[in-house]
């Protein structure tokens, strides 16, 4: 095995050996030193007993991510490589330039300004070894995220371009621990030498000046081939020196060299001046002046730097007015832009930089003022954002106190709040402003802010609120759990280069939260800006879509069993505008305990000491009752629904009960069809809606002795009889059943001993009978099951896969034959990870039963029937008639089955508006487009979706029935969908909260599914056929 451990910071290592069950069967401890690896034996370790169990090695590191390149060789050199996973791979191939975190400019986004050297009066200066251990601690140990700029005497500058200074500037620039470095070309000013020296200009009009600009420029380049990244002076336009002509020429001299010697090279304009508001006022105003007047100079340069320690309140607009506006006019020249100095001193002395501005100093407020600045120079397109400073240079006066590392030494508070914000914001790609002063709040989403937990929130209130309860609306992070973070710490103890442990729940307060299912979340808010995290990873999914051809059509799966009137004599409503507004268009004919549309109910004979009584003529009409059975299928009609029309009876009736299941003998039987006949013939010809059904369904769950109380061989000799003589007499309808119950898991395991479906099927070959549809029903609460069960029943019919020895094999006799999920809905019980079913608990069914996991996994069947080619399909049922929507789980009339409560209302379950998803591709979106079934990840882990188009665009049904939230990526003929590639975007949302009939808020390129939801996303004028 070779582990290696990729970050600065030492780390101790846990290997853990399970076996095939997960079993625990040994444990291994090593330390590990910064960047170093460690390639041993696994029997090293382990014993050779454990290892021969076959398990699987999981490795922990007390460092999060510090562990990568973990791979297991096999020593036979045959047996295969493999990666142990579940691990943040970090990247070692060129991080400095091609980390995860650099943009255009190719500079981390986060860094500290101006590092001290050497003795300062009354400053405790760490060594350089202390400075680059505190650049690893402030990186979490992966320091080529984090940048250090104006270096001091270890910088180019020319006056420090000297042999004294080589050795020292070599080992800080190429540093064991990786941070970036970014020198500045020349100095400070346009002179030749530094700070506080008698002015010696460069000269552009001597050309010795010339040529020794140019030697030393070539020199540094060449020496730091590397280095990617160089600024040029620092806060000026050469009016302190020789004019700004002058200025121009040593700028268009210094680019021109260093790109004849690395042509790849960036050169940064010299950094604007931002000490208070008005300074970078005139200093963009100077850059748009320069611009005109040197227009070639300035396009030759990479990228621009600002500086600015004003009050934040007032930095969007400064760059909206002086920065922006003249990049929209096309007077300055677009190009990346940094932010290198920024920050307030923790003194709350009154002579200090910060003071000047009208800034409140201290400690606290130098760790709020820095999250603010990182968040909205990001928020307006920065590149980078650095913290002035390391540490201050001085105890008293303008800069006194500006700094992460005190005068003594010792971290501020802000320092911390570095730390932690740069590691957990480390990934993000954009920051999106959400509310910017909106009754006082100012919230922000970092976008992908950490790659395994997804986007991440910023938030507080103005200067001086009060901290109260707040709710803030958290789209992405909707359903999920996380954790809120106050980022200023109570505690930063330690010193510059101690490599102190950092634990957040220790020095930051933080505090668990739920964000609901509508993204809402109330926090404790304040002056102090706040961070919103996931507390475990958002699973990342991608999901590619090709629109090339057709792969069917989107089949009419909305049925429901029973309704859309309530049962005689019950509690329940009329639920036909229910049913309506959710799309359901089908209505299977039979209801629980009520034989109103039954042949029970309707043909009657006189003698009423049994029931049903089915021993008179069945060919007199006055042996029909037909009141109850016209009433409910008026409602049916009427409603515009089509019947489904089930030929059979009840497990029982509430206002009869039943003496036996099924006609007791051939008299019965004969009897049973003649009714079944007449109750065809007299619907089919219903006044108001003639026609109005196209299938027959005969019976349903058989085998079942609550339905069929007789041996098997009566039932199918029964069946093939009825279905003989219903099909003769009416050819124009689809004829079939007998909806197959407990042989479907049979069907599932691919068994063929003791297969009930195989001795039903083989009946009707022998006899030469094809009905036009086999029917089944399936109770599970894993849509893996009814995909597997429309491919089996498939394959039964086929006589391929698992079922080639039955007797009709190869001769295509049940060819055509449509499949139809007569009956299904949620189980009782579920697998274990021992693959045993274990009953659910009372919460457990109330939540699937009643609440936004029920509509996920609802969902998931519907687009696993979809798939499977199922052409109709009758959840079971309408309305839940002895529920109450304000229940709880262990009460009463919490309910089971059926969409919809039964109070007054007839209250929507969330299950009900995974209907109205469905509905929407069944009637705008009807042409299927993706190639297969697809689940994706792990058992407690999969998303499920189906993707359509119409005319009018595309649409994408995702599912996530489980219990982390999933963050997925969607590409529609290889291009990525986000509002760049599409015209519009809509995200129609189930859970607790949304019932799917309105957009939710979205932006971005990743579509977040909470736990336990649905979606519906609505696409048009995307790129690609697909699209439209």
């Amino acid at each position: 095995i070779a582990v290696v451990n990729a970050l600065s910071l030492p780390a101790t290592v846990t290997m853990n050996l399970r076996n095939p069950a997960g079993n625990l069967l040994e444990s291994a401890d090593f330390n590990l030193g910064p960047f170093e690896k460690k390639v041993d034996l696994l029997r090293s370790f382990f014993s050779r007993e454990n290892l021969a169990a076959g398990g699987s090695v999981r490795i922990q590191s007390s460092e999060p991510g510090s562990i990568t390149g973990i791979i297991v060789f096999g020593d036979d050199n045959v047996t295969p490589r493999r990666l142990l996973g579940g691990y943040e791979i970090m990247p070692l191939n060129a991080n400095r330039k091609f980390g995860p975190v650099k943009g255009v400019s190719s500079l981390p986004k986060f860094g500290v300004n101006s590092p001290k050297f050497g003795e300062l009066p009354g400053i405790s200066v760490p060594t350089q070894e202390e400075l680059q251990n505190e650049f690893a601690w402030w990186s979490s140990g992966q320091p080529y995220r984090i940048a250090a700029r104006h270096l001091q005497n270890r910088d180019v500058f020319y006056s420090e371009w000297i042999p004294e200074n080589a050795a020292a500037r070599e080992s800080f620039f190429r540093n064991r621990q990786g941070f970036t470095v970014m020198p500045t070309l020349v100095g400070f000013k346009s002179k030749w030498n530094g700070i506080g020296e008698p002015d010696d200009p460069i000269d552009m009009g001597n050309p010795e000046d010339v040529s020794r600009l140019q030697s030393y420029v070539r020199d540094v380049v060449s020496t730091y081939p590397d280095i990617d990244y160089f600024e040029v002076f620092n806060e000026t336009f050469g009016t302190d020196t020789l004019g700004t002509d002058n200025f121009a020429e040593i700028l268009d001299t210094v680019i021109d060299t260093a790109k004849d010697e690395n042509p790849d090279v960036l050169i940064s304009f010299p950094h604007l001046l931002g000490t208070i508001p008005s300074l970078l006022e005139n200093a963009l105003s100077s850059l748009s002046l320069f611009a005109v007047n040197h227009p070639n100079v300035l396009n030759k340069f990479d990228v621009y730097g600002l500086h600015y320690y004003g009050p934040w309140q007032q930095f969007d607009s400064i760059l909206n007015s002086n920065f922006f506006a003249p990049m929209t006019s096309g007077v300055l020249p677009e190009k990346p832009w940094v932010i290198t100095e920024t920050g307030i001193s923790s003194s709350t002395a009154s002579d200090t930089v910060t003071a000047q501005n009208g800034i409140q100093g201290g400690p606290e407020n130098q760790a709020a003022y820095m999250v603010k600045m990182f968040t909205l120079s990001f928020r307006a397109g920065a590149e980078m954002s650095m913290v002035h400073s390391v540490q201050s240079g001085s105890t008293g006066g303008g800069w006194a106190g500006d700094g992460l590392i005190n005068a003594d030494g010792t971290r501020t508070l802000a320092s911390c709040t570095f730390r932690f914000f740069a590691d957990a914001v480390r990934d993000f790609t954009a920051v999106d402003a959400l509310s910017e002063g909106d009754n006082g709040i100012w919230l922000y989403r970092y976008n992908r802010a950490k790659r395994l937990l997804g986007d991440a929130y910023v938030a507080w209130k103005d200067d001086g609120a009060n901290t109260a309860d707040t709710e803030l609306t958290l789209q992405t992070l909707a359903g999920q759990n996380v954790i809120i973070t106050s980022l200023v710490p109570v505690d930063c103890p330690g010193k510059a280069g101690d490599m102190a442990a950092f634990d957040p729940d220790v020095l930051f307060t933080r505090s668990p939260g739920t964000v609901g299912d509508d993204g809402k979340l109330t926090v404790s808010l304040g002056q102090y800006p706040v961070l919103i995290q996931a507390t475990e990873k958002a699973e990342s999914y991608t999901i590619n879509i090709e629109s090339s051809g057709s792969n069917g059509t989107v089949q009419n799966l909305l049925g429901v069993i029973s309704g859309p009137v309530p049962v005689p004599e019950s509690n329940g409503i009329d639920l036909t505008a229910q049913l309506q507004s959710v799309g359901i268009t089908s209505i299977r004919t039979n209801d629980y305990y009520d034989d109103s549309l039954d042949i029970e109910g309707i043909f009657r004979c006189p003698d009423t000491s049994v029931y049903p009584s089915w021993d008179c003529d069945a060919t007199d009409d006055s042996n029909y009752h037909w009141d109850n059975s016209d009433t409910v299928y008026s409602a049916i009609v009427d409603g515009g629904f089509e019947p489904f029309l089930r030929l059979g009876g009840e497990i029982q009736n509430m206002y009869n009960h039943h003496d036996f299941a099924g006609p007791r003998d051939q008299t019965q039987e004969n009897n049973w069809i003649i009714a079944a006949k007449k109750m065809v013939n007299r619907y089919r010809d219903w006044p108001a809606h003639p026609d109005a059904f196209q299938y027959l369904d005969i019976w349903t769950e058989w085998p079942n002795s609550d339905f069929w109380d007789r041996p098997n061989t009566d039932f199918v000799n029964f069946w093939a009889k009825a279905f003989r003589e219903i099909k003769q007499a009416f050819p124009e309808y689809k004829v079939g059943g007998p909806g197959i119950l407990k042989p479907t898991v049979d069907v599932i395991a691919g068994n063929i001993e003791n297969n009930l479906a195989i001795f039903f099927l083989n009946k009707l070959y022998t006899l030469g009978l094809k009905p036009d549809f086999i029917s089944f029903h399936l109770w599970k609460n894993d849509p893996e099951l009814f995909y597997r069960a429309a491919v089996q029943f498939r394959a039964l019919l086929n006589g391929t896969g698992d079922f080639q020895s039955v007797a009709w094999a190869g001769t295509g006799f049940f060819d055509n034959v449509e499949l139809i999920c007569g009956a299904y809905g949620f189980g009782q019980l579920e697998d274990n990870e021992a693959g045993e079913p274990v009953e659910l608990s009372k919460e457990e069914l109330f939540d699937i039963m009643n609440r936004k996991r029920g509509a996920a996994i609802l969902t998931g069947h519907l687009i696993a029937l979809q798939q499977g080619n199922i052409v109709r399909a009758y959840y079971y049922r309408d309305g839940d008639p002895n529920s109450s929507p304000d229940a709880g789980p262990l009460d009463h009339d919490r309910g089971w089955t059926g969409l919809f409560y039964g109070d007054s209302n007839g209250t929507a379950k969330p299950s009900a508006f995974a209907f109205r998803l469905f509905s929407r591709l069944y009637t705008s979106f009807p042409h299927v487009i993706s190639r297969e079934f697809v689940s994706i990840g792990d058992k407690n882990g999969r998303i499920y979706y189906l993707a359509t188009e119409g005319t009018n665009g595309s649409a994408i049904l995702i599912s996530n029935p489980g219990d982390t939230a999933a963050a997925v990526h969607l590409f529609l003929d290889g291009t990525e969908i986000n509002s760049a590639s599409c015209q519009s975007i809509q995200v129609y949302q189930v859970d607790n909260e949304n019932d799917g009939s309105s957009a939710v808020a979205w932006s971005g390129n990743t579509f977040h599914l909470p736990p336990q939801c649905a979606q519906l996303i609505v696409l048009t004028g995307c790129s690609g056929k697909g699209g439209r």
